[in-house]
């Protein structure tokens, strides 16, 4: 596999995991409603922890984060540092607040995926971001 056609498969791949919408899974899991019906219509912890509540929402604020952690790391791992190593998270940030796997339709805002995303680029000023 060439080198261009291994990072074009990784921004497919990075935009699908940012697709996934676990406000969305979590709530209906849980309490069994649509979250885009609720509150702002956003599927983002926020949104989740004013309609559904505390602990739901800290679980999706971590899988939100690990989502864009985790896509960069691979990334870092796999075909290295790079210019193309900040479309990657943009490519999940973008599947956050687009998902595919919803239609399109999340209204997401992308703060805790791109949040994550940024920890795996440079996790010394996410850090520093974090305390400020």
């Amino acid at each position: 596999m060439s080198e261009l056609v291994l990072k074009i498969v990784f921004l497919v791949a990075a935009y699908l995991i940012g697709s996934i919408p676990f406000g969305y899974i979590i709530t209906r899991a849980s309490k069994g409603f649509d979250i885009r019906q609720q509150g702002s219509g956003g599927i983002g912890f926020t949104n989740v922890i004013r309609t559904v509540g505390k602990k739901e929402g800290v679980i999706v604020l971590i899988l939100d984060v690990v989502k864009g952690l985790g896509v960069v790391l691979l990334a870092r791992v796999i075909i290295g540092t790079g210019d193309w190593i900040g479309a990657i998270p943009l490519a999940a940030v973008m599947g956050h607040n687009y998902p595919i796997y919803l239609r399109f339709t999340a209204k997401g805002k992308g703060v805790a995926t791109a949040f994550g995303s940024f920890l795996g680029l440079m996790p010394i000023p996410a850090a520093l971001a974090l305390l400020a």
